[in-house]
């Protein structure tokens, strides 16, 4: 993003060039970029409803590790479908580290994350739950 922090992360990526790389892509890319990683990583430290970013990854069969933030959990089960950690950098750090250097566990991790986003999170599903509950505040307001 754009935020206050960028500064720092540029500044970061100049001392690294080799490790640090600063991607952007418009919303109708997102299954190409999702697609070509293994591991994605949502950060969050503030509360948020469910986290659009995350079912994007998972859908695109990344292993995911987020923080144990808000809706974040509604959506991850820790060890089956993603890595859910506290909030701080050692934590965030040791489950990449795990992922990177256990294929086996990366790719179990990715195949429930994407089933869970197929099963669970999927366009018609929610297609359907707007339009049941559109139908009961017609049913409410008659």
């Amino acid at each position: 993003g754009d935020g206050k922090e960028k500064i720092k992360i540029l500044a970061l990526q100049q001392k690294y060039p080799k490790n640090i790389f600063i991607t952007k892509f418009n919303q109708d890319q997102t299954y190409n970029f999702h697609s070509k990683m293994d591991i994605a990583v949502v950060p969050t430290l503030g509360s948020e409803g469910t986290s659009l970013s995350l079912l994007e990854a998972m859908s695109c069969k990344c292993a995911v590790v987020t923080t144990n933030i808000g809706g974040l959990t509604n959506i991850v089960i820790d060890d089956f479908n993603g890595k859910i950690v506290n909030p701080t950098i050692e934590n965030i750090y040791l489950s990449i580290m795990e992922l990177i250097e256990s294929p086996v566990k990366r790719k179990f991790l990715s195949e429930n994350a994407y089933n869970t986003v197929k099963s669970g999170f999927n366009y018609n599903l929610w297609e359907k739950k707007w339009i049941d509950m559109i139908k009961q505040v017609e049913n409410y307001e008659k």
